[in-house]
């Protein structure tokens, strides 16, 4: 390396062990690490160091000579080590280790001082970082005022660029760069004569400026380009081959960023420099300053000397773990990739119903890090609130501040609705902590702010629908209650592991409820009642040794008074006006979180819940009972489940299909065509998806990140394999260390998505990332088309991804060829009728009206025509449309276009499917692929004399059935879904069908958030042919298994819509019905459920059971008496007294089997009317139908004229008894001969 230059031989004077001193002080200890030329101008040039000296009194100010040792380091790692040993070696020289370390730089400095301060903080040394107007990235963001954001324009011309800007000639700098990128050829540096003519200009504007550096001529000039042109061109290399880097960690000490004001700084570029910053340090100041060295001096003496400053206090909020909020930036190093930025996770928890008193979130907060943890207070101003929704503002008002304050301003990015900001809100309720966490939500989503919501252990209103073990309800309807201090004492025993001295006082308690002295519950410690104050003084010495030690009985009384009130208040504030269920539905992302002591029963009561509430609701389970969860061991267990939900959720990548637990299999990444699959991701997949098991399956979202910053085929491609590697981290799914990524990854798409899939692959295979990648084009058909109309093209696109195969090709895709409007309200009609599953999903966000839905299709069709627009001109002219070979395997669903897949993938498989298979084909011939090229492991399938791998979930078994030839029998329940237990109503005539194969569809939880019927009916239809799969079988065909569909009672009103939706797919199926007609209400008739007005789940269940067991006249008085009447003035709960002591209790039934009865049937009742009201079929059903009536209930004989309308082959037959025996005892023999003698006649 050549000699330094000017003064720099007077600083190098006092150089000891490759530091330089610049000044000496008592106070911090500053490193400055050298800049893109090696400091060649002086030690610390790079940020102006003798020009901050003066100012920086009492700091002890060391520049890092970049020197021989230094110049023979090969990457930016061994030169982090060297100069890392070097601040430590002199650190405990100079003040034995007692003063703070604070580590500066610019440009590629920056990134290198993040890199060191990263080494110490691995150290276990606390540190602090400067930065001078600089990213800790490299190379810099693309901009012609910084080196090596532009074309590379060669050692000594960007050295002379450099010198000119280090001498306050930017504006200079910068014209000089756009001449010369203007005129230089490609890969062509700046030499010769131009180089000269660029020194002596440059020498030209900064003579006065360079005197002062001791460069006094041209000959100077060009002896310091000469040496600063050496060490940038050797540094601005050493992040390697790729040519980028980022800091492989997240440095979590005290950063400041000073940012010099420029006027003609480009706009946006101080927002996208902190972002850039923040990425990578958790604690990060920003200062803006003029170039004026003592004012930065003066942000630096603030930053290094003055007092660290902590978080802004939020009244109202207590601070639990005081961590900037800053996460890990993803680490893909075992990909062999760069980190992703990281992202600021802030968690609010809103406290149960001791108020928080009890400090329950005080083990969980510690193990969210590095997430901000705080508590919303039920203090003074909370208490005061009259409701719920007030009281959610409030607390949501105080989440905003603090997210001003203290998490980097990301309350005013979240507002904004920027689809690239990195904040990530958590709501965490507990108990009715949940009630008023999901108001919060639902108020923040209103607002346009984006949050994730947690219940652990509860439900999203008040009361549960389940009463707490050991309790029953109160005559309000309430869990019983005992007064807010012996509550809350009885909550602390539960919570601290006492559950069994817990449940005997609360006996206790609940036989003297009646009692004078529970009826006063005074919270003052010195007037308690005497039964109130004995629970305290046993609670006390049951908890003693649990309790914080030296807590006294005065210290424990006055705490219990504390919770006590807020029990109180918070109970009647939830309870006021008869209990607190928000009417809205929250759209985000929503955790719920199980303890491992709830019992299926009450969990299942708390999924279907919650589902209604919560669209889209994860569930996980934990350590731990209801009321420990948040406890001692049992806390990691709960942090853990939280962290997972947090980091598994990647903006751009829709989860179409989890995986299966404990097995190995691919992620399927399926991308989209050119209309953006606008309705919902994955639409044209969505059919397909669910069979894919154990594979997990995802669909990349074209959001407005993708369409603002994305002008190429290879940007977006770029963009989609950032965002999937990201995933396969945040999912679980990068494993395998120094080896490939296994099992690998899929990339499916049809035509554009088929060119994206491919591009991608070959972006990871150019970029030597460690997966295995395989291709799956379902239609690799390109160009669509020439000259696209793009209205019409937007059309045959959205019929191609219903299955309108016969309405896409009829499009001609010719400006002009046709009427515009005529078409598209056509297509409108098909969908309509086809009931595509996306169709399913879009609909249920419109309104209903059909006028309605035909102006948002309009509005659909628009967006799809944006989206066409845009996306073909990433790949115009078509030309030059990427033809390179990829070294993957394809698999390829349509042999003609054989040639073109040929071209892009080195080995193409061609599916044995025929054109349009159905989904379940399709999905069969990509798991064999996978199996074929090791991504998947073969699945056992069914033998003859084996057993098979057993219904999925959401689906009951009922009886095996004998044979390999045997029909395949699914069986949809009533309207009271079974309530009994899956398959009730068919347990009787399920083994009478041998040798069927007999299962039953289970109406869980998944099935109650089903927001309309066709989307139930394509839920059960997705678990049918899971199941055939499961079987090793396929449906249809002469190898396919028979499969026979049947509705018994409201059932039949889904299972007509299931044998529908298969038929439109292609799918030959039989469907039996069970005495009720396929359309919903049926015909007026008082004397059967539905023919009259409806009164409400819990009566209509009520009535059901009375009709069920005969007593069909005490049925129809108490209807015709309840229509008579106003809601509000109905005796519902007089009416469950009565059919249960005259008909229930009379047959057998105890008091609890009839509640579990009538409240959950009720709630089934009313999801499963509410969905249904009105249905009538979209079209008809063509295949075999058999109708079977029960001669004993002629207002069912209604059914036959009406299902005839909708089954064009239907066969009529009687059974024996009545509506509600048909499938009972030896009437069910009759209907199961009727059964076997319909599936013995030929088709």
């Amino acid at each position: 390396m050549a000699p330094m230059l000017g003064n720099a031989a007077d600083l190098a004077a006092t150089e000891q062990g490759g530091l330089a001193v610049v000044c000496t002080g008592e106070g911090p200890r500053i490193y400055i690490v050298p800049g893109l030329d090696g400091d060649a101008l002086g030690p610390g040039s790079g940020v102006r160091s003798a020009a901050l000296a003066p100012h920086l009194a009492p700091c002890h100010l060391s520049a890092l000579v970049f020197d021989e040792e230094a110049y023979f380091c090969e990457s930016l790692s061994s030169l982090a080590d060297v100069y890392q040993a070097r601040i430590l070696k002199d650190w405990q020289r100079s003040c034995g280790g007692g003063q703070r370390l604070l580590v500066a730089g610019s440009s590629i400095g920056a990134a290198l001082a993040c890199l060191v301060s990263l080494r110490l903080q691995e150290a276990g040394v606390r540190s602090g970082l400067i930065l001078f107007d600089s990213e800790v990235t490299w190379p810099p963001r693309a901009a012609q005022d910084q080196t090596c954001g532009y074309d590379w324009l060669g050692g000594e011309a960007e050295a002379a660029l450099w010198l000119a800007r280090s001498c306050g000639a930017g504006s200079f700098a910068d014209e000089e760069v756009r001449s010369a990128l203007a005129t230089k050829s490609q890969n062509k540096v700046v030499s010769g004569s131009a180089l000269l003519r660029l020194q002596t200009r440059a020498f030209g504007q900064c003579a006065g400026a360079a005197a002062s550096l001791g460069i006094a001529s041209l000959q100077d000039f060009q002896a310091a380009c000469a040496v600063s042109g050496t060490n940038i061109e050797k540094l601005r290399l050493l992040p390697g081959s790729s040519g980028s880097w980022a800091p492989p960690g997240l440095f979590q000490g005290r950063a400041l960023l000073i940012q010099r004001s420029a006027s003609d700084r480009p706009a946006g570029s101080s927002d996208a420099l902190q972002r850039s910053v923040s990425s990578y340090c958790s604690c990060l100041q920003v200062t803006a300053t003029s170039s004026s060295p003592k004012l930065e001096a003066e942000a630096v003496l603030d930053f290094a000397c003055g007092q660290i400053k902590e978080p802004d206090v939020v009244p109202g909020l207590v601070q639990l773990a005081r961590n900037s909020g800053r996460q890990e930036a993803i680490a893909l190093s075992t990909l062999g990739a760069p980190a992703t930025p990281g992202r600021t996770c802030c968690v609010y928890i809103v406290p149960g119903f001791d108020g928080g008193a009890f400090g329950e979130s005080l083990a969980l907060a510690p193990l969210l890090a590095p997430c901000h943890v705080a508590e919303l207070a039920y203090d003074e101003e909370a208490q005061q609130r009259p409701s719920v929704p007030s009281l959610a503002a409030l607390y949501n008002r105080r989440v905003l501040l603090d997210l001003r304050l203290n998490c980097c301003h990301q309350a005013d990015d979240m507002c904004e609705d920027d689809e690239e900001s990195q904040c990530e809100v958590i709501l965490i309720g507990h108990c009715v902590g949940a009630a008023v966490a999901h108001q919060m939500a639902v108020q923040f989503q209103e607002a346009g702010v984006e949050v994730s919501l947690a219940v652990l252990s509860g439900e999203v209103g008040w009361p549960a629908s389940l009463a707490a073990p050991g309790r029953d309800s109160g005559s309000d309807g309430f869990p019983a209650w005992c007064g807010g201090t012996c509550e809350a004492a009885l909550h602390l025993a539960r919570s601290l592991g006492s559950a069994d001295f817990a449940a005997q006082e609360t006996k206790a308690l609940m036989q003297q409820r009646s009692t004078v002295c529970l009826q006063k519950d005074s919270v003052d410690a010195g007037d308690l009642d005497p039964v109130t104050e004995r629970l305290l003084m046993r609670t006390y010495w049951e908890l003693a040794k649990q309790l914080p030690e030296g807590t006294s009985v005065d210290d424990f009384r006055l705490r219990i008074a504390a919770a006590g009130r807020a029990m109180e208040r918070l109970r009647s504030l939830c309870a006021a006006g008869g209990g607190f269920w928000s009417d809205q539905t929250f759209e985000g992302p929503t955790l719920m979180l199980v303890p491992e002591s709830c019992s299926p029963d009450e969990e299942a009561g708390q999924r279907a819940t919650n589902r209604l509430y919560c669209r889209s609701l994860d569930i996980d389970h934990c350590q731990g009972g209801h009321d420990t969860m948040l406890r001692g061991h049992n806390a990691p267990s709960a942090a853990q489940a939280l962290m997972k939900f947090s980091q598994r959720r990647i903006k751009g990548i829709a989860v179409l299909r989890d995986g299966d637990s404990g097995q190995t299999a691919p992620n399927i990444y399926l991308l989209h065509d050119l209309d953006g699959d606008v309705a919902i991701p994955g639409a044209a997949h969505l059919d397909v998806a669910p069979m894919l098991g154990p594979c997990r399956v995802c669909a990349l979202v074209y959001n407005r990140e993708a369409m603002a910053s994305c002008k190429s085929l290879r940007e977006l491609a770029s963009l989609y394999a950032r965002r999937i590697l990201a995933d396969l981290v945040a999912s679980g799914g990068a494993r395998g260390g120094a080896r490939r990524l296994r099992p690998g990854i899929v990339l499916g798409g049809s035509g554009f998505g088929a060119l994206l899939a491919h591009e991608m692959a070959l972006h990871i295979q150019e970029a030597k990332l460690r997966i295995d990648v395989a291709l799956l084009l379902f239609d690799a058909e390109w160009p669509r088309v020439k000259a696209p109309d793009s209205q019409m093209q937007a059309l045959r696109l959205l019929a191609r991804a219903s299955g309108a195969l016969s309405l896409a090709e009829s499009i001609e895709i010719r400006p002009g060829s046709s009427d515009g409007d005529e078409l598209l309200c056509r297509s409108f009609a098909v969908f309509s009728e086809l009931q595509a599953t996306w169709w399913h999903h879009w609909c249920s966000s419109c309104d209903p009206d059909q006028d309605a839905q035909l102006q948002s299709f309009r509005e659909l069709v628009a967006l799809t025509r944006q989206n066409v627009e845009c996306l073909s001109r990433l790949v115009l002219p078509e030309s030059k449309a990427s033809r390179t070979t990829v070294s993957v395997a394809a698999l390829l669903l349509d042999s003609a276009q054989l040639e073109l897949a040929q071209s892009l993938c080195s080995e193409v498989e061609v599916a044995q499917v025929e054109k349009g298979a159905n989904s379940a084909a399709v999905a069969k011939a990509l798991l064999r692929f996978l199996e074929g090229r090791s991504f998947l492991l073969p699945a056992p399938v069914w033998r003859p004399e084996g057993a098979d791998q057993g219904p999925p979930p959401g689906m009951a078994k009922l009886h095996e059935g004998r044979g390999p030839e045997r029909p395949f029998v699914y069986m949809v329940h009533g309207i009271d879904g079974d309530v009994f237990g899956a398959g009730t109503s068919h347990k009787t005539i399920a083994p009478l069908l041998e040798p069927c194969r007999v299962c039953a569809m289970i109406y869980d939880d998944e099935a109650v958030a089903c927001g309309s019927l066709p989307a139930l009916a394509a839920l059960y239809n997705h678990r049918i042919l899971e199941d055939i799969q499961r079987c090793g079988r396929s449906v249809g065909g002469t190898e396919g298994v028979p499969v026979v569909i049947t509705g018994y009672s409201f059932g039949t009103v889904i299972a007509h819509h299931m044998a529908l939706h298969m038929q439109m797919q292609g799918l030959e199926v039989r469907l039996v019905l069970f005495d009720l007609e396929v359309t919903w209400p049926p015909p007026a008739d008082e004397s059967r459920l539905g023919g009259y007005e409806w009164l409400g789940g819990e009566i209509e269940a009520t009535l059901l059971i009375a009709r069920s067991m005969g007593a069909h006249d005490l049925a129809n008085g108490a209807m015709k008496h309840f229509l008579s009447q106003e809601p509000d003035a109905r005796d519902v709960k007089g009416l469950r007294e009565l059919t249960f002591s005259e008909v229930a209790s009379r047959r057998g039934m105890n008091q609890e089997l009839f509640d579990v009865f009538v409240d959950k049937a009720g709630r089934n009742m009313h999801q499963l009317n509410h969905i249904a009201s009105p249905w009538e079929p979209p079209a008809v059903f063509d295949g075999e139908a058999l109708l079977v009536l029960a001669p004993e209930s002629t207002e069912f004989a209604t059914c036959r004229e009406i299902n005839a309308k909708y089954c064009s082959r239907m066969r009529a037959t009687y059974g024996l008894g009545t509506h509600y025996s048909l499938l009972q005892g030896e009437q069910a023999v009759a209907a199961s001969q009727a059964v076997k003698a319909f599936l013995k006649q030929p088709g």
